[in-house]
């Protein structure tokens, strides 16, 4: 990072790529996506 993020490092209101790099370290989201978009678990174990 070369410069401080000015967000809240809300998940729902993030702004900038840095809060999201950051967020990505402290929250954990309930499903994921591989790299062919399939779903993987997260926090969720099971789902319709």
């Amino acid at each position: 990072m070369d410069t401080a993020p000015s967000g809240v490092f809300n998940p729902i209101f993030y702004e900038e790529a840095y809060e999201a790099n950051i967020l990505d370290f402290t929250h954990e989201g309930l499903l994921s996506q591989n790299k062919e978009l399939e779903f993987e678990t997260g926090l969720a174990h099971d789902w319709e």
